[in-house]
């Protein structure tokens, strides 16, 4: 008797086990809501509100990065900015497409950035943006200011080459001083015009990718449609039954034990 009472509470416990259980399975259940993801470096705004402000006096480089999922062909879009891009006197700096994925990157008059922005801002595909910037006043003076001494310096060697009575020796070196000061002048010349033309032009990357995917009854048809949603039956009584499954269970359980129990008493 008193297995068969440790049976019953055992069978008793587990019922309202199973019962607690399949009450509240969905309880602590994490909530996410996906979203668009601004990665702005800096204040310079979100989506559609970009006030992009140059410091009076500085040099700034400004490289912007998106990406835009296309649930269509990418022409559309690709065609809409891109003419934006020559709206605003840009241009196609490099591009690159296959069947479900291009790149872009496009070159923007840095006093247009802000309306360029604002009009790419308008696709409801973006997944990501990025804005960052890069101050090169300090290295952009500092080569200005090299200009200004070695204008100097070859200045005033041309002016000693044409004194009279120079040696031979003496005009060779004059004239690889001024070369050498030609060499660097026309690095730094070089150097500035690679700042002003990252200056002037931001540059601006954009990512298309294309997302759309057919719903399931395309792939599938009727006959899918129909094993999806038996499938869903199945899992929808089975977890329904749950708690009676595991009840029956356990009740076979005991009915086997007690008879066990009762051969062994006859044999004895």
């Amino acid at each position: 008797m008193k297995k068969i009472k440790y049976i019953f509470l055992s069978l008793l416990t587990a019922l309202m086990f199973v019962s607690c259980s399949s009450g509240n399975g969905n309880m602590g259940a994490p909530s996410y809501e996906g979203g668009y993801k601004d990665e702005v470096n800096g204040e310079v705004g979100g989506l559609g509100n970009n006030n992009i402000v140059i410091p009076e006096g500085h040099k700034i480089i400004y490289t912007v990065k998106y990406e835009i999922n296309v649930k269509e062909a990418l022409a559309p879009a690709i065609n809409a900015i891109t003419n934006e891009v020559y709206t605003l006197n840009g241009y196609v700096y490099y591009s690159n497409e296959s069947l479900n994925y291009a790149t872009y990157i496009y070159k923007v008059p840095a006093e247009n950035l802000n309306a360029f922005l604002n009009a790419v801002d308008e696709n409801e595909g973006i997944s990501s943006k990025n804005i960052s910037s890069e101050d090169v006043t300090s290295a952009y003076n500092e080569l200005e200011a090299e200009i200004e001494v070695l204008e100097a310096n070859r200045a005033a060697y041309v002016k000693m080459l044409e004194k009279d009575g120079l040696s031979l020796n003496e005009i060779m070196s004059l004239n690889d001083k001024i070369s050498s000061i030609d060499t660097r002048l026309k690095k730094i010349y070089k150097d500035l015009d690679a700042y002003n033309a990252r200056i002037d032009y931001a540059t601006v990357t954009i990512d298309y990718k294309r997302v759309y995917t057919p719903p399931k009854e395309v792939f599938l048809g009727e006959y899918g449609t129909f094993l999806i949603n038996l499938g869903k039956g199945v899992v929808e009584f089975l977890a329904y039954s749950a708690p009676f499954i595991v009840v029956a269970g356990v009740g076979v359980g005991v009915v086997f034990i007690v008879k066990k129990s009762k051969k062994k008493e006859i044999k004895k």
